[in-house]
């Protein structure tokens, strides 16, 4: 069973998404501040971080950079509500594997959730990040 850990301030989106996440056979953790998700993923092997970039002290931006000083491969889905070009650019420039802006249409999420979990386990690289 994939483990995912989604990251937003906001208790709806969180309780939504575990919930979506769960019904969809996901093991979820959660955190609602950058970092908490940084002690979560350093504490527990996680295969895709569902990030937010408006976060309460350490935005998501730093979050991301941070889990991928830590370990290259690893493999991020920025869920915001930032939904223009300059940031989704950014986003991707950094090493997000995928961008999904707020409001966001369930199945599409979910189907971008399961193409990069399908990456891991076929140990290809991350959908989106090309390897030098």
């Amino acid at each position: 069973m994939a483990r995912l850990l989604v990251v937003d301030d906001e208790p709806r989106i969180v309780r939504l998404l575990t919930r979506i996440l769960v019904s969809e056979g996901y093991d979820v953790e959660t955190a609602s501040t950058g970092e908490e998700a940084l002690l979560t993923a350093a504490a527990v092997d996680v295969d895709l971080v569902v990030l937010d970039l408006l976060l309460p002290g350490i935005d998501g931006h730093a979050v991301l950079r941070e889990l991928l000083r830590r370990d290259a491969r690893a493999r991020v889905l920025v869920l915001s509500a930032l939904g223009d070009e300059e940031a989704r650019a950014q986003c991707l420039a950094e090493g997000a594997v995928d961008y999904v802006a707020k409001p966001f249409a369930v199945a599409d999420l979910l189907a971008r959730v399961a193409a990069q979990l399908a990456d891991v386990s076929t140990d290809a690289p991350p959908a989106g990040r090309t390897t030098a």
